[in-house]
């Protein structure tokens, strides 16, 4: 599924954990990568499909970028949500990845306004491998991704979290993106990450809109 096709959301009187996925498929991506990814997909949906209330609350929207970006799965229940795995290849269209993700997110609680649904504030969540990007070949276009993403996180429309996979991924640029640091994903430990990712969002639909909750440690990252 691509484009901007929207879901019906289920279980309109349950608060939503929404997040989009925003994975780099750029050739760079091939073999480890896009396997890790693959696979983390699927461990998420499986452990948030054996949560009953979670089934209800959590949405998850799929975003890729390479030399296109394609919305893979727009924002759904994850008993909807229903992909074939991920292939890598061409160049590094981030910058676009993230307004477009952006872009979902506005559209998405456009659709939980209208229909009485709240919500907790939503994720955009970032896996690269990227050195050069088009926001590195194109400074108008870095500028208006930092003021986006500094706007949407200023004003609590939504989190940016940034994972950085592999020892070639420029740390310093990612960190210039949004004030929270990136995460370089520890060797072997995809499936660890994509534990947390599951643990998280079924912390979060377990808890209130607007209450402060907790989240897992990330001992499957490190900060440069």
């Amino acid at each position: 599924m691509s484009g901007l096709e929207e879901m019906p959301i289920l279980d309109k009187r349950e608060p939503k954990v929404a997040t989009v996925l925003l994975v780099d498929t750029s050739g760079s991506m091939i073999g480890e990568g896009i396997d890790g990814v693959n696979r983390g997909i699927k461990l998420y949906q499986d452990k948030i499909l054996n949560d009953s209330l979670a089934c209800k609350r959590v949405e998850l929207a799929l975003v890729s970028f390479n030399d296109n970006v394609t919305v893979e799965h727009p924002f759904s229940s994850i008993k909807e949500f229903d992909i074939k795995p991920l292939s890598a290849g061409g160049w590094t269209t981030m910058g676009m990845g993230i307004l477009k993700s952006i872009e979902l997110i506005k559209s998405r609680k456009e659709q939980y306004a209208q229909n009485g649904t709240d919500y907790f504030r939503p994720w955009i969540f970032l896996i690269t491998d990227a050195t050069d990007n088009d926001m590195t070949m194109d400074k108008s276009l870095y500028n208006q991704v930092v003021q986006e993403l500094k706007d949407g996180e200023a004003n609590k429309h939504f989190s940016f979290y940034k994972v950085a996979v592999g020892d070639e991924v420029n740390m310093d640029f990612l960190k210039t993106l949004s004030a929270r640091a990136p995460l370089r994903l520890k060797p072997n430990n995809w499936d660890n990450m994509f534990d947390w990712f599951a643990a998280s969002s079924l912390a979060l639909s377990r808890s209130s809109p607007g209450i402060s909750t907790p989240l897992p440690q990330t001992d499957w990252g490190t900060a440069d």
